[in-house]
Parts: C-alpha cells; sequence; structure tokens
C-alpha cells in the first residue's frame, strides 16, 4: 500500500501544490506551458501544442477518457472484492476471476493510468512502473499462498485465467 500512497501523493501533490513538471517542462525545455488548469493537461497541451486539436478540445478529450478509464478501474476493484466477500473462503474463479486472476490490482493500475493521462507529472511517471512492479509481486506472493491453500484446484486455475491481461485482448508477458 505504500508505494500507491506515495504515487497518489506525488501526483496530487503536484496537481494542487507545485506544479513541478509545468516548471521543469517549460523553463529547461522552452514547452510553452503555464501553471493554470487547462495548461496541467499536460497531454492535452501538448496535443494542443503539435496543432492536432485546440487546447478546450483536448482537455474535454483527456477528461472524457481519464473518467471511463477510472469508472472501469473502480467497477474491478469494488465487483473484484465483493466476489471475494462473497466467495467466504473458498477458491473464486466465476465473475471477473473467469477473466483475470487478480482484477482489484488491475483496477488499480487502471486507475493510475487514469491519472497519468489526466494528469501526467515526472514524479508520477517515475513512479508508475514501480507500483506495478510491487503490484505483480504482490499478487506472485499471493499465488503461492493460494497454490498452497487451494492446491490442484488453484494450479488448474493458474493456467486457464491469465494474471491481468484478459485473453480477449492479447497475450500478456505478465499470464503466468
Amino acid at each position: 500500500m505504500s508505494i500507491t500512497e506515495a504515487f497518489f501523493i506525488s501526483l496530487f501533490t503536484e496537481m494542487f501544490g507545485v506544479p513541478l513538471t509545468i516548471y521543469f517542462l517549460s523553463s529547461f525545455f522552452g514547452v510553452p506551458l503555464s501553471p493554470d488548469p487547462m495548461h496541467g493537461h499536460l497531454l492535452a497541451a501538448t496535443l494542443a501544442i503539435l496543432g492536432l486539436w485546440n487546447l478546450e478540445v483536448g482537455v474535454l478529450v483527456v477528461m472524457v477518457v481519464s473518467i471511463v478509464i477510472l469508472l472501469v478501474a473502480a467497477d474491478l476493484i469494488i465487483d473484484g472484492w465483493r466476489t471475494v466477500y462473497h466467495g467466504e473462503g473458498r477458491l473464486v474463479t466465476t465473475g471477473l476471476y473467469a477473466y483475470v486472476r487478480h482484477p482489484q490490482y488491475l483496477g488499480i493500475i487502471l486507475g493510475s493510468i487514469a491519472f497519468l493521462v489526466q494528469w501526467p507529472t515526472i514524479p508520477t511517471l517515475l513512479m508508475f512502473p514501480i507500483l506495478v512492479f510491487a503490484y505483480y509481486r504482490l499478487a506472485r506472493r499471493e499465488e503461492k499462498e493460494l497454490t498452497e491453500k487451494f492446491g490442484e484446484e488453484y494450479l488448474s486455475y493458474q493456467k486457464r485465467v491469465p494474471m491481468f491481461v484478459p485473453r480477449f485482448l492479447g497475450r500478456s508477458t505478465l499470464e503466468q
């Protein structure tokens, strides 16, 4: 949890505090940004600077995309928790767990991606791979415990269901 907290603290400190990323980009690299809410959406500002669309349209697109990703993330976390809770200690392989073994962690990662789309910052760009790696390691540790608890039943489930990326979205290097 502490890496997740660090990710969100760095994100919101920069979002509502000192806009360090905007300062670096505008001062050191000459990118025409100002520390206002519109330019704070760096993806939208970048696309506007590149002439792909105006800043207002870019902010709208960035907000809609990030909110949709956040809603999917929240659903994964809530539905995953609810399914495990109602499993009452049994191995859960239905619902979201029929598609991925760790829907809640996938939800946390997607939520982090949504914030990166909405407000990419230098600290969060640096923290994101660390966050993903930490949840991958946590998932691996939990899988060892589940193998000890459920034995062959879990091993069979593990072979059928990918770790984070559902099969209908393509194969993942993090599947096994």
